[in-house]
């Protein structure tokens, strides 16, 4: 098929001609327009379309797992029948199911397949897992993983949660900022983040806005070993955080531990030296030697 003649079959199908594909179609093979856009091309398929597949697939990640197509548009931000028309494609490779009682939407199983393989990168997290069903039954409260988001530098991703008694204050797959969290500032006390010309958001009235309060706070998280968030992020929800290590001394990713003020506050000390202890014991476990602590 020639490029004119693909456009014209893309224009056919989508029943509204596209301006600025017909323009490029018309362009003669050896025009320098046209080796301009190849880069706005992958295997065919422009560039925007796949940017309008990412907003589709994020909005199942913010606003829930059953969306009908209407929902779907406007939280995308995408005319309904180009969301039409992609969703049904998502539908055909696996990426969504539909259900055509209630007529609604939600990823499918190739999602899931894809998030454990995500998930398997994280060769550690197996051997950290039995340690956090260990800290949750012996301090009673949320124990979690969490890494650095690749995706959003400033954000974090939890990667493991377990909980006892208390409800999921935080689930798999959620992100969360780094400034306002204690695994957040684990990840950047540890990782040596400067955050000196950050614009810091609050989610609560504890939340540090100040990016020079929030560095000596994160000097302090790596003279103790430990970092704590004190209703920052949400509500009544305070935690305290430690570093894990892979062999080399690299942090790999922060073991935390959650629960109400009152709660932390009555047992604080017994909560960090938890949190210290297993996040030692799980550095230990993948190679890092007691040498390796003295930083």
């Amino acid at each position: 098929m020639t490029k004119g003649s693909w456009v014209a079959s893309e224009a056919k199908k989508s029943r509204a001609p596209d301006r600025e594909a017909a323009a490029w179609a018309a362009q003669p093979a050896s025009s320098p327009a046209t080796a301009d856009r190849h880069h706005e091309l992958h295997d065919g398929i422009p560039i925007k379309v796949i940017g309008k597949v990412g907003r589709i697939l994020d909005v199942f990640r913010r606003e829930g797992a059953e969306l009908a197509l209407g929902n779907i548009s406007s939280a995308a931000g995408i005319e309904l029948s180009t969301t039409s028309r992609l969703v049904t494609s998502l539908v055909h490779v696996g990426m969504l199911r539909y259900d055509t009682m209630q007529r609604l939407y939600s990823p499918g199983l190739l999602v899931l397949e894809l998030s454990r393989v995500v998930l398997n990168r994280f060769s550690f997290r197996e051997l950290a897992h039995r340690e956090l069903i260990a800290l949750a039954a012996e301090t009673g409260w949320q124990c979690y993983l969490a890494v650095a988001d690749e995706s959003d530098d400033r954000s974090l991703m939890y990667i493991d949660a377990v909980s006892t008694a208390t409800p999921e204050l935080s689930e798999i797959g959620q992100r969360r900022p780094l400034h306002s969290t204690a695994t957040g500032k684990v990840l950047l006390a540890f990782n040596g983040i400067p955050v000196d010309d950050w614009r810091l958001n609050g989610s609560t009235p504890s939340t540090h806005t100040d990016a020079e309060e929030l560095g000596r706070e994160l000097a302090e998280a790596r003279t103790k070993g430990f970092a704590i968030s004190l209703e920052e992020e949400q509500i009544d929800l305070c935690s305290a955080a430690a570093p894990i290590y892979d062999g080399e001394g690299r942090v790999l990713a922060a073991l935390g531990v959650g629960t109400t003020a009152a709660t932390f506050s009555a047992n604080s000390q017994r909560i960090i030296s938890a949190v210290l202890s297993k996040a030692r014991g799980i550095s230990s476990a993948i190679g890092l030697s007691d040498s390796g602590y003295a930083r």
